[in-house]
């Protein structure tokens, strides 16, 4: 979680638009790359957690089969496997850490998103100062 909150942090300074618009109006593509950098990046990590959490079902999968020499010694139904599974304590560990990733990966998509907006916020901030003082195109 502690990834996830100093995302947040960087981003509520990042996120300030200050009172020089033009100069914000140039940030706009250099903040752009930072945070596709860490998207990419998130999406690259998520992949491989996925993998690894793909070959993690497979191995429980197996050993509630009873097809590991460690294998418990009660059988269990094929149908129930999956819940054994779910409840396993190495598998949530693996499933928190993969939503851990998803949020991570959707919360840099809205930064992205609001990014990508915010050259029509400065526009409209612009238009609003050229409104109250009384300037016309």
């Amino acid at each position: 979680m502690n990834l996830y909150q100093e995302f947040l942090d960087e981003w509520y300074k990042d996120a300030t638009i200050g009172d020089d618009l033009g100069d914000e109006a140039r940030k706009i593509p250099i903040l752009h790359s930072k945070w596709l950098d860490k998207y990419l990046r998130i999406q690259l990590i998520k992949k491989e957690k996925e993998y690894s959490h793909n070959r993690l079902y497979l191995q429980k999968y197996s050993y509630y089969m009873g097809r590991e020499e460690t294998a418990p010694e009660d059988r269990i139904i094929k149908t129930e496997v999956p819940v054994y599974i779910k409840g396993d304590a190495e598998y949530i560990k693996s499933q928190a850490t993969l939503d851990l990733y998803e949020k991570l990966e959707n919360t840099l998509k809205e930064i992205l998103n609001n990014i990508n907006n915010r050259s029509f916020h400065i526009k409209n901030a612009i238009d609003w100062l050229k409104y109250s003082r009384g300037i016309d195109d």
